[in-house]
């Protein structure tokens, strides 16, 4: 929840220059701005929307769209949904090259750094004459994480304030803060550095994260500008509701381990996004998609990261020729669809050797060999993708399934941690504190019935 605002201004939209217009955020965060001159259907949406505010402060919207048109209103006659509020700062689109420093606030990042520490005193606050309060605070050391355009740290903020005797406010929070090296970078640059950031503590929670708030600053110099985003996800469970299975502190090379994060974002880009998805959406998910989107991470993640053949080209050259020649014209087509996929390494095998490899740390919890638990996902992912009759007898349903689940999500946690660098041995530290481990371990795997 953030505090609700109203800002006024002016907005030179397309064919309608200097427009007063009221800029609102409200608690969830939604950004809309209402115009007392309507923007032509034709010029929406805009990618970028220039203004004033009320103090003669440029201002600059990103992906400004109609949300609603009533052009019988007194007053505002049309209001739109605006991704992106940049107030403090003329940006010409949001690629360009203008931008050396950024600064955010993450909920929850606090806790997955770890390391600090707080404690408090207090007397009887009712006895104002021997009133006393006494905080120790253990501040935990700065994160640099480098990266090849800049340099990312984590570092801790207190706040204090105190307005009588009796009352008192103590806050704290990291505050992670990028600097770009050399040459300047854009605004979507920027946003996806602290984007990735907030899917890692997702990844460390499962749970939903958002950045509360942006500050960025030219390379020119000068005070910056205060980001509004309306790109915090409102599905899956909120922080209170979830503790974090993965710190920073308890790495022996907690840098290493963000900057593989980071590293990971890059070299496996549809991995990344099918993880996100799912952290996204895990809430909402059945069992059955649940599987779906794990299986699909594990093959995408090993095809990515090994995306040799089963036989090298002559052999499967040889083998097509072959076949194409006893097929006949009639059957070509149906031939080079059979052909098409025939040397890739099989999903079974590919889940085998993630478990022999990268995903070692997940393999006490298996609840079978690596072979028996790929065979299962393998004919659990037929099943459920094809609804096969054949299959239906191999695969889990109802609460089997939903352990299942637990069990292969494991698994990718598995991957990952070894992709950002964290040994075996550390990374299965890391897997044993998640309750899903806690209830699965040493209990044999569920086989179809």
């Amino acid at each position: 929840m953030t505090a609700a605002r109203e800002i006024f201004g002016t907005w030179d939209a397309p064919e309608r220059k200097g427009a007063e217009g009221r800029l609102r955020v409200d608690e969830d965060g939604r950004i809309t701005l209402e115009l007392r001159r309507a923007i032509p259907e034709a010029s929406l949406p805009l990618a970028v929307l220039h203004g004033h505010l009320g103090d003669g402060a440029p201002a600059t919207l990103l992906d400004v769209d109609i949300l609603r048109d009533d052009p019988g209103a007194d007053h505002y006659v049309q209001e739109h949904l605006v991704a992106t509020a940049l107030l403090g700062l003329d940006l010409p689109d949001p690629g360009a090259p203008v931008l050396s420093r950024g600064e955010a606030r993450i909920a929850g990042l606090e806790q997955v750094v770890g390391g600090s520490g707080l404690s408090l005193q207090t007397s009887d606050i009712t006895r104002r004459e021997a009133a006393f309060a006494r905080i120790e605070w253990r501040q935990s050391t700065p994160l640099e994480v480098r990266s090849p355009g800049g340099t990312l740290v984590l570092v801790d903020h207190t706040r204090f304030e105190h307005d009588s005797w009796f009352r008192f406010v103590l806050e704290h929070r990291v505050l992670a803060r990028y600097s770009a090296e050399g040459d300047a970078i854009g605004f979507e640059r920027m946003q996806e550095i602290f984007d990735v950031l907030c899917a890692f503590v997702s990844f460390a929670y499962e749970a939903r994260v958002g950045v509360d708030s942006l500050h960025v600053t030219g390379s020119t110099g000068g005070p910056g500008a205060e980001c509004l985003i309306d790109y915090r996800p409102r599905h899956g469970p909120p922080l209170g509701e979830t503790e974090a299975w993965l710190t920073l502190s308890a790495l022996s090379d907690p840098a290493e381990a963000l900057a593989g994060f980071y590293r990971f974002h890059a070299e496996q880009p549809s991995a990344y996004l099918i993880l996100f998805e799912y952290l996204v959406f895990a809430a909402q998910l059945n069992a059955i998609d649940k599987l779906l989107y794990l299986a699909r991470f594990l093959e995408v993640y090993h095809r990515t990261a090994d995306p040799r053949e089963r036989d090298p080209p002559e052999v499967q050259k040889e083998r097509k020729a072959l076949v194409r020649e006893a097929l006949g014209r009639e059957h070509k087509a149906w031939g080079n669809q059979i052909l098409r996929h025939s040397n890739e390494i099989t999903f079974k095998e590919r889940v085998v050797e993630l478990l022999e490899g990268p995903a070692g740390a997940a393999k006490p919890i298996l609840g079978a060999t690596p072979t028996r638990f790929a065979r299962l996902l393998g004919d659990c992912r037929n099943y459920w993708t094809h609804y096969s009759p054949e299959e239906k007898r191999k695969a889990l349903f109802d609460g089997a399934l939903d352990e299942f689940d637990d069990r292969v999500l494991l698994v990718v946690r598995a991957c990952i941690l070894d992709h950002i660098g964290v040994p075996t041995p550390e990374a299965q530290r890391c897997l044993e504190v998640d309750w899903r481990w806690k209830r699965r371990a040493g209990t044999p795997l569920e086989q179809p019935r």
